[in-house]
C-alpha cells in the first residue's frame, strides 16, 4: 500500500520536491476563504440557545473543569482530579486530565463566563483546522487538491455540527488533522521541520486525549516502514530522540499540572469504574459492529463516503502505487480496526472522517482528469460533483443536527430519524 507514486493526472497530484514552491492562485484563494466564511457563519447561526447545551453531559463537565481552573488557577486542575476520584456519578464521564482543552477553556471564560464561549472555541479550533488543511494540502499536493479538499472539509456536517457545541471534539479534529498532515509533508518533503512539528502535533494531542495513545503505534510504524523501504533521510536515532521527547515532556507536563498521586488516583477510578461498573448510556449506543463508523459516515454524508470508496477502490487496484494516499488509507483501515475494540461513537474518531474528504477531493480530480481531456468540461464536471457533494453534507447537518437536533452522534440518532427504528421514550437518548 506504501509504494512510489499513483496515476492520478500530473496536474491532480504533483509533488512539489521542495513543498510550498509554488504560490497558489488568488481564484483558489478567495474560493476557500469564501467557503471558510460562509460555514463559520452556518456554524455560529446554529449555535445552541441558553437552553441548549446539555449541561449534565459532556459539555457540562468540560465547563466545570474550564471553570474550576478559571476561578482558582492552576491548583484547579488538581481540585478537578480530586472532585473525580471522589464523587462516583463523575466516573462516566470524561477524564480531568484533557489538559489542553481545560486550559484553553478557561482562557475562553476568563473573557466570557458562559458556555457559548466554548462554542466559539470549538469554532475557532474547526476554521483553524481548514487553515491548516490548506497550507499543508497545497504543498503535499497541489491548489486543485487543497481546494477541493478544504470545500469538501468546510460544509462537512459532522465537522460542523462539533464545532457548534462546547465540547473538546473540534480541538481534537484540528489536532489530529495537524498531526497528520505534518507527517504527510514529512514523508514528502523530508523538511525536518515537518517531523518537529509533527512531534508537536503528536505532544499536543496526547495532552488533549488520551485515546491518541491509540494512534501513536501507526505512525511509528509507517515512519520506520517508509524508513526503512524509501531511505527516508532521517535516523534512528532522530526517531528514538523524537519518542522520547514526546514521552518526557507530556510526563512533566502532565506530572506538573496534577501530580503524580493525582494522575494515579484517577487511571485507577477510572479502570475501576470501567470493570466494575457499566453505564447504561454507552453500553446501549456506543456499542456495536466495527462496520459502524461507515455507518454513521453513509448516514451523514453518503455521496462523499461512496466517492472516498471509489477512489480506494480505484487506488488499490491500479498497479502505481503513491506513498501519500497509501498511508490515509493505511491509517484509515487502522482506525477502523484498533477502534473498533473501544466505545464507538464517530466524534472520538473524527480522524476518519478528515479521511474521507481528503480520498474524495482525490476521487474527484481522479474521476475527471481521467475521462475528460479538455480543460473546460473537465472543471465543469469537478465544479458539478464538488457542489453536489457540499448540497448533500448541508443537507445532513442540517435534518440531524439543527432540524433533528441530535448532540450526540450515534447511530441510533441517526436511524431514528431516518425512521429506520422505531423511537426510545423522552429523554432515553440525545
Amino acid at each position: 500500500m506504501f509504494g512510489a507514486f499513483s496515476s492520478l493526472p500530473p496536474d491532480a497530484l504533483r509533488v512539489r520536491g521542495a513543498p510550498g514552491s509554488a504560490q497558489p492562485r488568488r481564484s483558489h484563494l478567495a474560493i476557500a476563504f469564501a467557503a471558510v466564511v460562509l460555514s463559520a457563519i452556518i456554524i455560529q447561526h446554529n449555535f445552541p440557545g441558553p437552553a441548549g447545551y446539555f449541561t449534565s453531559a459532556d459539555e457540562g463537565f468540560y465547563y466545570r473543569y474550564a471553570a474550576s481552573v478559571h476561578s482558582q488557577g492552576w491548583s484547579g486542575l488538581k481540585e478537578n482530579a480530586d472532585e473525580f476520584v471522589r464523587n462516583t456519578s463523575w466516573h462516566v464521564f470524561p477524564l480531568p486530565t484533557r489538559l489542553l482543552s481545560t486550559l484553553t477553556n478557561a482562557c475562553a471564560l476568563a473573557v466570557a463566563d458562559s458556555y457559548e464561549s466554548l462554542s466559539v472555541m470549538s469554532l475557532i479550533w474547526f476554521t483553524l483546522l481548514l487553515i491548516i488543511s490548506w497550507h499543508y494540502l497545497c504543498r503535499i499536493w497541489s491548489e486543485d487538491v487543497a481546494l477541493t479538499a478544504v470545500l469538501l472539509l468546510a460544509f462537512s456536517p459532522l465537522l460542523m455540527a462539533l464545532a457548534t457545541h462546547a465540547l473538546i471534539d473540534s480541538l481534537s479534529s484540528l489536532l489530529i488533522g495537524w498531526a497528520l498532515l505534518s507527517f504527510l509533508a514529512f514523508l514528502v518533503g523530508e523538511d525536518r521541520r515537518d517531523f518537529i512539528t509533527f512531534s508537536v502535533a503528536i505532544a499536543l494531542n496526547l495532552l488533549n486525549r488520551e485515546s491518541t495513545l491509540l494512534l501513536c503505534p501507526f505512525f511509528l510504524g509507517a515512519l520506520l516502514y517508509v524508513k526503512h523501504h524509501r531511505q527516508l533521510r532521517i535516523s534512528y536515532r532522530s526517531i528514538s530522540l523524537a519518542v522520547t521527547a514526546i514521552t518526557v515532556a507530556v510526563g512533566l507536563i502532565m506530572l506538573s499540572a496534577y501530580g503524580l498521586q493525582n494522575l494515579s488516583n484517577v487511571a485507577r477510578t477510572f479502570y475501576e469504574a470501567q470493570i466494575q461498573h457499566h453505564d447504561a448510556y454507552p453500553m446501549a449506543f456506543n456499542n456495536g459492529p466495527w462496520y459502524r463508523y461507515l455507518l454513521d459516515l453513509l448516514l451523514l454524508s453518503p455521496l462523499t463516503l461512496l466517492l472516498s470508496l471509489f477512489y480506494c477502490g480505484h487506488y488499490l487496484l491500479s498497479r502505481a502505487r503513491d506513498l501519500r494516499v497509501g498511508v490515509l488509507i493505511s491509517l484509515f483501515c487502522y482506525v477502523l480496526l484498533v477502534f473498533a475494540l473501544t466505545y464507538k461513537n464517530i466524534r472520538y474518531v473524527t480522524v476518519l472522517d478528515i479521511e474521507v474528504r481528503l480520498l474524495a477531493a482525490l476521487g474527484i480530480l481522479q474521476l475527471t482528469g481521467s475521462r475528460i481531456t479538455a480543460v473546460r468540461p473537465r472543471k465543469l464536471a469537478a465544479w458539478s460533483i464538488v457542489l453536489l457533494l457540499i448540497a448533500s453534507d448541508v443537507r445532513g447537518f442540517h435534518r440531524y443536527f439543527v432540524t433533528g437536533k441530535i448532540y450526540d452522534p450515534v447511530s441510533y440518532n441517526f436511524l431514528e430519524i431516518e425512521r429506520f427504528i422505531p423511537s426510545l421514550p423522552p429523554g432515553s437518548a440525545q
